[in-house]
C-alpha cells in the first residue's frame, strides 16, 4: 500500500488498485483482529499457552502501519521500507522468546 499512485502509474494491478485503497486498508484491518482474536481464543480456551499471546504483538505493529496509511497521499516509505521488511525479523524473534518460555515452563 505503500506505492499505489506508481503501480497505478506503471499499470500494475495490484489489490489495493483493483479494490480500492479504502477497502483494502479496511479488510486488512479486518484480517489483522481475526489473527488477533484466533490466538486470544486460543488462549482463552485453553487449547494454546498464555505466551501464544506474544507473538500476536505484530497485529499491533500491523495496525500501527495500517493507521498511518490513512490515504494514498499518506508517506508510509519508512514504515514499508524498514518496518514491515523487519516484521520476519520480528516474528522469528517474538516466536524464538516464545518457544524459550515455554520450555522453561513458564507458559
Amino acid at each position: 500500500m505503500g506505492d499505489v499512485s506508481g503501480d497505478r502509474a506503471e499499470g500494475t494491478v495490484t489489490i489495493p488498485i483493483r479494490f480500492g485503497y479504502v477497502t483494502t486498508r479496511r479488510v486488512l484491518h479486518l484480517l489483522n483482529l481475526v489473527a488477533w482474536l484466533s490466538l486470544a481464543w486460543g488462549v482463552w480456551a485453553g487449547w494454546l499457552p498464555r505466551l501464544a499471546h506474544f507473538p500476536g504483538l505484530i497485529v499491533l505493529v500491523n495496525f500501527a502501519i495500517l493507521s498511518r496509511a490513512h490515504s494514498e497521499e499518506a508517506d508510509i516509505s519508512f514504515e514499508c521500507d524498514v518496518i514491515s521488511d523487519g516484521l520476519y525479523i520480528w516474528a522469528a524473534i517474538l516466536l524464538a522468546l516464545s518457544g524459550i518460555f515455554l520450555g522453561s515452563g513458564l507458559g
